[in-house]
């Protein structure tokens, strides 16, 4: 009868295991497409924000430039024309603007970085969770699909903390 018991609850706790592995594997898999996700704004804002520091820069050399004419007609005592003036505001005003979004853009992609890491770390703890579980199935040893399933405790608060961010 002990001997029945005993193989009943092997049988029981390695497909309890081999469940809780399974169930790992779907939260790997969510994790991962997450960070995949936020990884992808990452490149996206990237692009967007390194093309808005490029023209903030391009307005920055036409205004120089402009502002150099303006100069050189004010020295030698020549008319500036006031569309020059009004020029000149217009790309420091376009500066300005295109400095707030393009930091704003930074912002985002701090955040989507921060976010994006914890789902991978998340991934990384199931992903070694799902591995120390398959050796406790092979050696038949309890106390790796316990400590596989605290892996996947850590795994789950990192994948959360993503979550919730």
């Amino acid at each position: 009868m002990m001997e029945r018991f005993q193989q009943t609850w092997v049988q029981n706790w390695v497909s309890l295991a081999a469940l809780s592995s399974a169930i790992l594997a779907i939260f790997a898999a969510l994790s991962g497409v997450a960070a995949t996700s936020h990884g992808n704004w990452v490149t996206r804002d990237l692009i967007r924000s390194s093309n808005e520091w490029s023209y903030f820069q391009a307005k920055g050399i036409k205004a120089n430039l402009l502002q150099t004419k303006i100069e050189i007609l004010t020295l030698s005592k020549q008319e500036v024309q006031k569309q020059d003036r009004q020029k000149l505001e217009e790309y420091k005003q376009e500066q300005e603007v295109l400095s707030e979004r393009a930091k704003s853009r930074d912002e985002t992609i701090q955040y989507h970085l921060k976010v994006g890491g914890l789902f991978t770390r998340g991934m990384t703890f199931f992903q070694i969770a799902i591995g120390i579980i398959a050796v406790s199935i092979l050696t038949k040893k309890r106390l790796f699909w316990v400590g596989g399933l605290a892996l996947g405790l850590w795994g789950l608060f990192y994948a959360t903390q993503g979550f919730f961010a």
